[in-house]
């Protein structure tokens, strides 16, 4: 997923405006216009920037450019503003059915709805719930106890129904 992200950033971003320079050509103003290209999506933007920036330190360490000079560098990124999405219940009730129709036609494991519902029920990280073990739920605190995450370690909290998915999965 990340090669074929960097490839559409490649494609839609850099590839008119730098593509065909050569690498030890590239100024910092020929990324600050390919940048500022970019302003209505600051969040596209600062990702280009930054897959560009590791672009021109391989290049670097490859020889191709001198050393200290990636033009990426002291390019300002834009303010991103957080994004916040929640499902409303018609999403969920679609999302409910998707995957009791994928799990009849066996397109679906049960273990991915499983998560799937997990990840509704607890707003948990993906890795969070993916990467749980069954040793790491304490049934009667009715949580699961992540030793590391991204914020340390950590303990998601479990209802009624998270608890009904979870002893469905384990049987």
């Amino acid at each position: 997923r990340t090669a074929h992200g960097y490839k559409q950033i490649w494609r839609l971003h850099v590839a008119r405006p730098l593509g065909k320079m050569r690498v030890a050509d590239i100024t910092r103003d020929d990324v600050y216009r390919m940048h500022r290209s970019i302003s209505g999506s600051p969040y596209q933007a600062n990702r280009t920037v930054a897959m560009l920036s590791k672009m021109f330190n391989l290049a670097e360490r490859w020889g191709m450019r001198l050393d200290g000079s990636n033009p990426c560098r002291l390019i300002e990124k834009y303010k991103e503003h957080s994004r916040e999405r929640f499902l409303n219940a018609e999403e969920i009730e679609k999302l409910g059915k998707s995957l009791r129709e994928g799990l009849l036609r066996q397109e679906e494991t049960p273990q991915m709805a499983g998560a799937i519902q997990l990840l509704l029920l607890t707003g948990a990280r993906v890795s969070e719930i993916l990467g749980a073990r069954w040793d790491w739920i304490d049934w009667e605190r009715r949580v699961i106890q992540l030793p590391d995450s991204k914020t340390g370690a950590k303990l998601i909290y479990l209802s009624e129904p998270a608890i009904h998915v979870l002893k469905g999965l384990q049987a």
